[in-house]
């Protein structure tokens, strides 16, 4: 059946719009890439050329395939986990995965410990792969588990990359105890993060749960981008054994920055 003049032109101007739609959507992401920190729907608007009304739309349809995601306040956007499938396998989380495993059982091997690859979802921190000890005493398995980064090692590791606006949001939202050891007070915590970016790692002992000491030190690009964070811990009487915290945080600070120039690639290496 032919198409007539009139289809062919309204198909024509359909594809047309979806075509401009696309080109909007990538200005939208573009100019939410152009920032670290969570972008304002007026800044993202005028970033892109576009309305703000059309700017919303774009936001929230990107919203719903995980490009993007709000930001931390009110009004604000920034990248989403599902804008790694886009672009490219570098330094999406199946990539993370599939090389960091082996650096794991490393861990396992050098300190006796369980270790974990967490990352960050959010406010929340997930422990995406863990790695276990041959120890008839040991942790559980909390893989795919959330915690709140101020309850455990890796995240306040997290924590000490985070953009100071995210930084403060999170504080402002009140800090739960999960033990009496959590610390809960926004100083002492800024306290904390900055001991850990200077130190390169960081320790916490009983304040996720009572009885298990741990240590994380952060996986970075090589420009200093989080990708993510190495964890081990065990039950706190055996764990840190008689090598001094500061010289397992060292150890541990050395396989992060490997795993870090080989998710870079070979010319990192």
């Amino acid at each position: 059946m032919e198409m007539s003049v009139v289809d062919a032109y309204a198909r024509g101007q359909q594809v047309a719009e979806q075509v401009q739609s696309v080109l909007r959507a990538f200005h939208v992401l573009r100019a939410l890439a152009a920032d670290d920190a969570a972008v304002a729907l007026g800044e993202v608007a005028q970033r892109a050329g576009l309305a703000p009304s059309t700017t919303s739309r774009l936001l929230t349809t990107l919203e719903s395939i995980a490009v993007v995601s709000r930001g931390p306040t009110r009004g604000t956007w920034m990248p989403g986990p599902g804008l790694a499938a886009l672009t490219g396998p570098a330094h999406s989380i199946s990539h993370l995965l599939g090389i960091a495993h082996p650096y794991l059982q490393e861990l396992v091997d050098r300190f006796g410990e369980d270790a974990a690859l967490a990352v960050a979802d959010g406010f929340d921190l997930i422990y995406a792969d863990q790695a276990h000890s041959p120890s008839a005493v040991g942790v559980p398995d909390w893989t795919g588990q959330r915690f709140a980064p101020h309850t455990v090692a890796g995240g306040f590791v997290v924590m000490a990359w985070w953009p100071e606006e995210k930084l403060t949001s999170y504080l402002a939202r009140g800090l739960a105890p999960a033990t009496d050891r959590t610390l809960t007070d926004p100083d002492a915590v800024r306290t904390r993060l900055a001991e850990v970016r200077r130190r390169g790692y960081g320790w916490a002992s009983g304040e996720w749960i009572e009885g298990v000491s741990a240590v994380a030190a952060p996986v970075l690009t090589a420009d200093g981008h989080l990708l993510a964070a190495l964890n081990v811990f065990g039950p706190s009487f055996r764990f840190p054994d008689r090598r001094s915290r500061d010289g397992i945080g060292q150890e541990l600070r050395g396989v992060c920055e490997r795993l870090g120039r080989a998710m870079e690639g070979p010319s990192h290496q």
